[in-house]
């Protein structure tokens, strides 16, 4: 829940309730004790907030809550406040000359500035105001304002737990002991005693607990950190001992109550959200379309919140080496039920809005940071989570990251391709948190020769919608953020030369090679992004299963992995290469996609203002096939044949072949280069002369 949310609870809270609530949030906000006098023998004041003992120094506090006008109320109080100047002795009139009025209300802040000085020039008393947004932002300090007003939720009742399992519990009650991304493991074990104790009425044997607490971590021989965290829990006198069982205090029971009561309101405003997504999806002609998406939109948000939860743990395993495949059969799992209820064609369109709105939804996020840290507590992992919990992030960028960066920033995002998403939510992760970014210069050379590339494609620009998806990254950026009439030859060889692109015609190529990669390095340096050499000695020994590859891109990614391997524990490289990926874990080096990365930085070192999560977005894509990407392959064979010969009759033809190859389904069966120089020598262009081999 955010802060609007919480806002709303607090204005429907009654006043009897409310008084509560206030003496809590008086309590937290100032750190002092506060004298509540309950309307006896106080002459008006609800309470006092006690500043200083000695000398005593004091405020007095009046409390509104209700449907009375909260400016009547404040002037009664104020009129009841100064008649207790003819009460007190002489050294205590300062008590009479500040009130806190704290209120269940939201009023207008200039209707109050004109409430509040009335009262001071009329009876020289300063009003400070704490209204239901102030309430709100300390609810989400977890503390017992958060207890109190979670009691206001539907989800307090008996049935608040209805609907998730034990290890979703665990997940959730984390929230309540993370305090510092250092200390996650002592939180990960406190949630699930915590959640434990719940499930079992509040007690349990000690015994019993350890084997359940460590059954719900899932993570082998978990009995010392269960038992660390049970001590901890009785320093801090959330648990205590009787005979051999451990007993949840009233205060830890309130809490976990509270988490779980905050969660399940969070997932039944997913469920609303998923329900109005899957109203219009529904068949022509279906009788109760709402009450069949309400149904329906119950079991799908369970489905994404497990989806999200799993792209947590999806990126720790990519990062240890080991199978990460649950996002992908939960994203499977959610086209199941869409398949069977839905219009198919509106399925896959609806599944991606499901999957966006679950990126964005608390309740999924909150799962996913549990089960992020859950996960880092594997001493598999203890390489990743030393990373995330540096001071200081140090990240190396290869070719396939580094360039959907740079256009990202330089340019554009790209808002429907996961690619471009993913690369301006890693940037904006990382350059929020002071992060060392940093492209070997190894992999600017390859980004060098992509933009030397891309001016050969500059005729089928605005041509070729398929580009899109070119393989050429700067060809693919350019034509995926630009309208119909925005994408021309003429634009794309600016764009192209406005990135250093476009060096003098004169030099050749190695003299054009070198001025493209020092003007790249001044384009990344104005992001914050140094380049860093790496030696390229070329008798690097060979990784293992090294995919067919240009020896002089295996050679880079040889001397990559040697220098991170020699580097300061704590660096990641980030990169779309799976196989990369694979030979750093070898080495117990970090290595993630930018989607992986953005998510877990996001999660693992949060910021003040909460972003999507990119992870499970990009779990879209994986149904169907996107048509441009076949036909982006044939034309980029068609660049590769041709390169700077391209022109407007060659572009012309090529698209009568792209059709002839697509339609005669040979693109699993016959090189597109090989098939466009037969195809083009069939039907030759009048006065052009090709080159032949």
């Amino acid at each position: 829940m955010d802060l609007d949310e919480w806002s709303r609870v607090v204005r429907q809270v009654g006043p009897s309730r409310f008084k509560a609530i206030a003496v809590a949030f008086l309590q937290e906000q100032f750190s002092r004790p506060v004298d509540y006098k309950d309307g006896t023998g106080d002459s008006g004041v609800d309470a006092w907030v006690v500043l200083s003992q000695e000398p005593l120094v004091r405020r007095a506090v009046q409390m509104h809550a209700g449907e009375a006008d909260w400016a009547t109320k404040l002037e009664e109080d104020v009129q009841k406040l100064v008649a207790l100047r003819g009460k007190l002795a002489p050294e205590r009139l300062p008590d009479t000359k500040n009130l806190y009025f704290v209120c269940a209300h939201s009023p207008s802040a200039l209707k109050f500035e004109q409430v509040a000085e009335d009262m001071r020039t009329q009876h020289d008393v300063v009003v400070r105001l704490f209204d239901a947004r102030s309430i709100a932002a300390q609810a989400l300090v977890k503390g017992r304002v958060f207890e109190l007003l979670a009691k206001e939720l539907p989800g307090w009742s008996a049935a608040r737990g209805r609907k998730l399992d034990i290890r979703d519990e665990t997940l959730l009650a984390f929230s309540l002991f993370h305090e510092a991304p250092r200390k996650f493991r002592w939180a990960v074990g406190k949630a699930s005693v915590a959640s434990v104790l719940e499930q079992d009425g509040g007690r349990c044997a000690e015994a019993s607990l350890v084997t359940k607490a460590g059954r719900v971590l899932g993570l082998g021989d978990t009995s010392t950190l269960v038992l660390r965290s049970l001590r901890n829990l009785e320093k801090e006198r959330l648990v205590t001992r009787e005979d051999e069982s451990v007993v949840a205090t009233e205060a830890l029971t309130e809490r976990t109550r509270a988490t779980l009561a905050l969660a399940e309101q969070d997932r039944g405003k997913l469920v609303r959200e998923c329900a109005d997504a899957l109203e219009p999806a529904f068949p022509k002609g279906t009788h109760g379309r709402r009450n069949r998406a309400n149904v329906l939109a119950e079991s799908v948000a369970m489905e994404l919140g497990a989806l999200v939860r799993a792209s947590a743990s999806g990126a720790v395993a990519t990062a240890v080496g080991a199978a990460a495949g649950e996002s992908e059969s939960r994203a499977a799992r959610l086209r199941d039920l869409l398949d069977g209820e839905l219009d198919v064609t509106h399925v896959e369109a609806t599944l991606a809005k499901l999957i966006e709105l679950a990126a964005a939804a608390p309740f999924a996020r909150r799962l996913a940071e549990a089960e992020l840290f859950l996960q880092l507590t594997n001493v598999e992992a203890a390489e990743l989570a030393q990373v995330l919990g540096a001071e200081k992030l140090r990240v190396w960028l290869d070719a396939s990251i580094a360039m959907p960066v740079l256009c990202a920033e330089y340019d554009r995002v790209a808002p429907r391709w996961p690619t471009s998403v993913a690369a301006g939510a890693l940037y904006g992760a990382l350059s929020s948190r002071g992060a060392e970014i940093v492209v070997p210069n190894v992999y600017l050379e390859e980004i060098g020769v992509h933009l030397r590339k891309a001016n050969d494609y500059a005729e089928a620009i605005g041509m070729a919608p398929a580009l899109a998806r070119s393989k050429n990254y700067f060809v693919a950026h350019f034509c995926s953020t630009r309208a119909e009439g925005e994408a021309s030859p003429e634009a794309f060889r600016a764009f192209v030369a406005s990135l250093g692109g476009a060096p003098s015609a004169r030099l050749d190529e190695r003299e054009q090679q070198a001025m493209i990669e020092q003007a790249l390095g001044k384009v990344l340096r104005r992001y914050g992004i140094h380049v860093a050499v790496v030696e390229d000695r070329g008798a690097d020994a060979p990784l293992a299963e090294e995919p067919p590859r240009p020896e002089i891109v295996l050679r880079h990614d040889r001397a990559v992995v040697r220098a991170l391997s020699n580097q300061a524990q704590g660096t990641v490289l980030c990169t779309a290469d799976t196989w990369l990926q694979s030979a750093c874990a070898d080495r117990q080096i970090v290595a993630l996609d930018s989607a992986a990365l953005a998510d877990l930085v996001e999660l693992a070192r949060p910021a003040a203002e909460h972003r999507s999560l990119v992870s499970p977005v990009t779990l879209a894509s994986i149904f169907g096939d996107d048509p441009r990407d076949a036909a982006a392959a044939v034309w980029d064979a068609v660049v590769a044949v041709e390169r700077n010969k391209l022109d407007r009759e060659h572009v012309t033809m090529a698209k009568r072949f792209l059709d002839d190859f697509i339609a005669r389904g040979r693109l699993n069966q016959e090189s597109p280069e090989e098939a466009w120089r037969a195809f083009r020598d069939r039907e030759p262009v009048e006065g052009a002369t090709h080159p032949r081999g």
